[in-house]
């Protein structure tokens, strides 16, 4: 995406001019930012026919910094949008078929729409800094407690509704999968006055869909590499305390 590589430009020119904010940034901070969410499958890669869309997160961290390594850690609230369809079962997103709570078993044909997930994450993240600037990696815990899907046609429906709930051996389960683990990679700044900012990609490991739903009732040449994985870009800024 053009505006996340101005982004990164931005955040270097400002490591080299901010060189003395090397000084170590220990404590807490509060941030928030806007991201940008599309879907890939491992069959397939990126689904690059839907359009990411803009969502927001906000949250807290803790940062330790010892020479040039660093450790942190955040907790952060996300809503991240996406748009679904129209697909077919060659393109099968289990997870984001949204309009109604069947399971799907041939070719699909719907209008397609946007979903928005609302997540809770704790991601873990290594730093390496380079004078004022760091590049950081780690990985991140996600739980999905909400949302809505709205189709084109002008139906919404919740993410939590008795319709996004099937019988899996006499359990109730829900289409979505509420966990999700994701790997980090990023770039970041940390000046001495307290302002952090940066730039990362989130690339999701699970699938969106409740692989014990999928399991149970799709019976098609499709497997779980066809599933659909969230990958997400984001930028934040922030005040460490």
């Amino acid at each position: 995406m053009k505006t996340m590589r101005y982004i990164i430009m931005i955040l270097l020119v400002l490591g080299m001019i901010a060189n003395s904010t090397a000084q170590k940034r220990n404590g807490f901070g509060i941030h928030a930012g806007t991201n940008a969410a599309g879907l890939y499958t491992i069959t397939d890669g990126y689904l690059d026919g839907l359009d990411p869309l803009n969502g927001y997160e906000s949250g807290i961290r803790y940062n330790l910094k010892f020479g040039p390594i660093g450790l942190c850690s955040e907790l952060n609230y996300s809503v991240i949008n996406y748009n679904y369809g129209p697909i077919t079962a060659q393109d099968l997103i289990f997870a984001t078929d949204p309009v109604s709570g069947n399971i799907i078993s041939g070719p699909l044909t719907e209008s397609g729409g946007q979903v928005t997930l609302n997540y809770i994450s704790f991601p873990v993240l290594l730093k390496f800094y380079i004078g004022g600037l760091n590049i950081h990696l780690g990985a991140q815990s996600s739980y999905l407690f909400g949302g809505e899907t709205t189709t084109n046609n002008g139906e919404t429906t919740l993410n939590t509704d008795d319709s996004q709930y099937l019988d899996v051996n006499g359990t109730e389960t829900w289409k979505w999968n509420e966990m999700d683990v994701a790997a980090v990679f990023g770039l970041g700044i940390d000046t001495k006055m307290g302002v952090y900012a940066s730039v990362r990609s989130t690339i999701s490991i699970t699938p969106l869909a409740n692989l014990d739903l999928f399991n149970a009732y799709i019976s098609t040449p499709f497997g779980e590499d066809d599933l659909a994985r969230l990958i997400t870009s984001s930028f934040s800024v922030g005040y460490n305390f």
